[in-house]
């Protein structure tokens, strides 16, 4: 290698220690930094992911989401990713209004089929019941997996009643099976 070529990539390395020094104790001061802008969209975005999903914007406030994760992400800095960090936080909000409102209105649904044959009264009562039954049990044990708030949903059925509802379903099907054998 020439003389000159040398000099000139002493030189190009001596500036990049330069640059190199200059910036290495700015980076150890703050290793975790997120800018400001950066931030932001991503608070904004983790209301979006919250928000858009029924089931979990059910369970959890969403402005709520969005400040808990703008705290794990000033702690957790850059590297962690967006879904990690919405995974550590994602009960840590939950919203016992939204939670009863979306199971009574879920219960109903499914009431009008299974229960079909009560009258709508009864079904409004034993909803009520199973929502803020379920709303309570959420609360005490906040846990974002379909298989758990499934068994809350069936526990909070069964301290409503819905045995009762099945022993009468079971014999108005019997009466109306007998009567019909009666009509034959």
């Amino acid at each position: 290698m020439s003389r000159e070529i040398m000099t000139r990539c002493m030189n190009i390395a001596a500036g990049l220690f330069v640059v190199w020094a200059a910036w290495l104790p700015a980076a150890q001061a703050q290793p975790n930094a997120v800018s400001t802008a950066a931030l932001e969209a991503e608070v904004e975005k983790a209301r979006q992911v919250c928000a858009d999903h029924r089931i979990f914007s059910a369970h959890q406030n969403c402005e709520c989401i969005g400040e808990k994760f703008r705290e794990a992400r000033l702690k957790a800095g850059p590297q962690q990713s967006l879904n990690n960090i919405i995974n550590s936080i994602g009960t840590l909000c939950p919203d016992k209004a939204s939670i009863t409102a979306y199971r009574y209105k879920l219960c109903l649904k499914n009431a009008a089929f299974s229960y079909r044959d009560f009258p709508r009264e009864r079904h409004e009562t034993f909803c009520t019941c199973v929502s803020q039954d379920y709303a309570k049990r959420y609360m005490a044990a906040p846990i974002n997996s379909i298989r758990s708030q499934t068994s809350m949903n069936v526990q909070a059925q069964v301290a409503c009643g819905s045995g009762q509802f099945l022993r009468e379903r079971g014999e108005m099907r019997k009466k109306r099976l007998e009567e019909q054998k009666s009509r034959l």
